[in-house]
């Protein structure tokens, strides 16, 4: 008897953002200038030259729906309050709340904002096995997943140096960038001319280090530093020590 080939079952992936927030919002100005009602999905796609048949205009409206900047059925859509809150911001405060509310709207984000919430965000690659392996998003989504994941949350200002910051802060300053890494793999110590004058003492609450050579580390946290910057200086240690110390091993051996 003759056995039947079997069937190939296509894989597919849980629902994920495709294109970035910068990018679903750019579609979603196309919406408004339609008028930002009801309007027939054919009308958009006309009006930025796609057709409803690709699927990337598919991804285009699913994307937006997982962020909640539109909704509709029945071939029509519309903008939702969320997303007029956005295009219509009364200040920049106001719109930086809501674009947090959009990305965490899209129901993967959310999971992983909220796993690696004040944390460091695992690099696109580890990212995107730890979606493939937990998430069960596909091998082959599983790297844009993690890219427009971080893409995202770089845009909306919620991911600085590698961390996960939801806690919108009205005052908030955006933290010093870490060293572009050409700057750790060139660690030396400085040379001083001796003309120079002497470095002067730095005022603040000093950390000390005492090294197995006599030596001692010095970490000084300035006077005027608050809780939150204090929680910040945790994380950011936590996250780029460990290559600096790695990058100046590297130069001490050459």
């Amino acid at each position: 008897m003759t056995s039947l080939p079997e069937k190939t079952v296509k894989e597919r992936s849980p629902l994920y953002p495709v294109f970035s927030i910068n990018e679903t919002l750019s579609f979603v100005q196309e919406i408004v200038k339609i008028g930002g009602k009801k309007v027939s999905v054919e009308t958009v796609a006309t009006v930025i030259g796609m057709s409803i048949k690709t699927n990337s205009f598919k991804s285009k409206i699913s994307t937006a729906k997982q962020f909640g900047l539109i909704r509709g059925s029945g071939g029509a859509v519309e903008l939702t309050d969320l997303a007029k809150r956005i295009v219509y911001a009364v200040s920049d405060y106001d719109k930086q709340k809501t674009l947090v509310e959009c990305f965490l709207s899209a129901p993967l984000y959310r999971k992983i904002a909220e796993r690696y919430e004040n944390q460091a965000v695992p690099p696109v690659d580890k990212l995107g096995n730890i979606l493939l392996l937990e998430y069960g998003v596909t091998k082959s989504a599983k790297d844009t997943a993690a890219g427009k994941f971080i893409e995202s949350a770089e845009q909306i200002g919620i991911l600085k140096n590698g961390i996960i910051f939801l806690d919108a802060d009205e005052d908030f300053e955006s933290p010093p960038v870490p060293p572009e890494s050409s700057d750790l793999d060139s660690v030396a110590p400085v040379q001083q001319s001796k003309a120079a004058p002497p470095p002067q003492e730095e005022s603040g609450y000093r950390f000390t280090i005492p090294t197995l050579s006599g030596s001692m580390a010095h970490i000084i946290i300035p006077q005027d530093v608050t809780e939150k910057d204090l929680d910040f200086i945790t994380l950011y240690i936590q996250n780029m020590l460990p290559t600096f110390i790695s990058n100046l091993k590297e130069a001490l051996e050459t």
